[in-house]
């Protein structure tokens, strides 16, 4: 099941610091970190990962994301000013599509390279 963390920020009056990540375990493997670009009104997937969990940040902007269950279909719209890290876990079908009225930007931290698990994409 997806879940959505919400991430501390640590109020500095010189310059506010943002934890992105912090491992629930000291075995938490993180191979790959990288950044994704989705235009405004673009929609990218369907796609499921076979062996990848991606920790999803979106840093720019804001994104609309769906998930798909049997049938039902879950939606969490994510603006880089809500500072939630959004954990999809392997095999769960997802799409995103950009809602600002430029570029939104997400950064994902994988568990696999991610050309190693190119996932399964469908058109939408």
């Amino acid at each position: 099941m997806v879940s959505v963390t919400k991430l501390a920020k640590i109020n500095n009056p010189k310059g506010d610091l943002y934890k992105i990540f912090r491992s629930s375990s000291e075995d938490q493997e993180i191979c790959e970190v990288y950044f994704s670009e989705i235009k405004s009104g673009e929609q990218k997937g369907w796609k499921s990962h076979e062996h990848m969990d991606c920790l999803i940040l979106v840093v720019q902007g804001t994104v609309e994301f769906s998930f798909k269950y049997d049938e039902n279909i879950e939606k969490k719209l994510i603006s880089s000013d809500d500072y939630y890290l959004l954990t999809i876990p392997k095999n769960t079908w997802f799409a995103f599509k950009g809602c600002d009225s430029g570029t939104s930007r997400i950064i994902n931290f994988a568990n696999t390279w991610h050309n190693s698990d190119p996932g399964i994409s469908v058109p939408i």
